[in-house]
């Protein structure tokens, strides 16, 4: 593991939960924004190809950078990685997963660093754009007209305000890969965006009932009154661990994703989270830390 010292930092177990990507990204996001030197080991040990993927990498390597942190182990394949973080810079940087890995994955990484920094940043990531089991980048992409008349089906039999579908298809020199994506989001009157989506593998003729479910999904948001989708519950844990009070949000059932974020946020902050199930719908509180950084700590006080 090298010669940098982190005696004094604290160990995050990789295969806990979900045992993938997720405890890294959260893991790394709390270290850098408080300043906590970790250890991460068994990392993405639930999977059958152990340790860090290239996007994995990637997305460290960035964070790294942009609080200026001594890191160790970065590489393919490590099952376990050390950093000390530094102070936080805004500024241009550029990240590479170097294959199809989601993108929207490796910027989930550094999106809450970036947003404790004095200033604006600027992110340029190579990656897959959509992927399974990763929230997709765009709205639509190559939507085909048999999926958007089968939305338009689905979802009037459950709402009856105006309905809204459109596509567009990026050109072929833009992108590598055949994809299709599709996302119908939802508008509350309360000002939530809800969302649901689909990877369709071009070969695949079972379009109909993916649409069909994510249909119901969003009508099932609706009926429960949800104020955030499945790939927004776990995004908001650690923002909600690091704020001032109590926060509290209503979705539905946790996903191993949320739990997952939710045990390193305990785990780094010591934090407590309450959940509490009703009727198709969770709610998830916490009274966060009130982590301010220091280049805001004169107008917050």
């Amino acid at each position: 593991m090298g010669d940098l010292d982190t005696s004094h930092a604290t160990l995050v177990d990789g295969s806990v939960l979900e045992s993938g990507g997720q405890i890294l990204r959260n893991a790394v996001s709390i270290a850098v924004i408080t300043k906590r030197p970790i250890e991460l080991f068994n990392i993405r040990a639930g999977r059958q190809d152990p340790g860090l993927r290239s996007q994995h990498a990637a997305a460290v390597e960035l964070a790294s950078r942009v609080c200026c942190g001594h890191l160790l182990s970065c590489a393919v394949g490590s099952m376990e990685i050390r950093l000390i973080p530094g102070q936080i810079s805004p500024g241009s940087y550029e990240a590479d997963a170097k294959t199809a890995g989601s993108v929207s994955l490796m910027l989930q990484a550094v999106a809450p660093v970036l947003a404790f920094a004095s200033n604006q940043s600027e992110l340029l990531l190579r990656g897959g754009t959509d992927t399974l089991f990763a929230p997709p980048i765009n709205y639509m992409i190559e939507v085909a007209h048999e999926v958007k008349d089968e939305a338009l089906r689905c979802l009037s039999k459950c709402f009856s305000c105006p309905i809204n579908i459109d596509s567009f298809q990026e050109s072929s020199d833009r992108c590598k890969g055949n994809v299709a994506a599709f996302m119908f989001v939802m508008h509350t009157s309360t000002d939530c965006r809800l969302a649901v989506t689909g990877i369709i593998n071009p070969r695949d003729h079972h379009y109909r009932q993916m649409v069909s479910e994510a249909c119901q999904s969003l009508y099932n948001y609706s009926k429960f009154g949800i104020c955030c989708d499945d790939y927004m519950q776990d995004q908001l844990i650690v923002l909600m661990a690091l704020a001032k009070g109590n926060s509290e949000i209503r979705c539905g059932p946790l996903t191993l994703h949320t739990k997952t974020a939710i045990y390193v946020a305990e785990h780094l902050l010591g934090v407590k989270f309450e959940v509490t199930t009703n009727d198709g719908s969770s709610v998830i509180s916490c009274n966060g830390v009130g982590y301010t950084p220091e280049h805001l700590k004169n107008s917050c006080s």
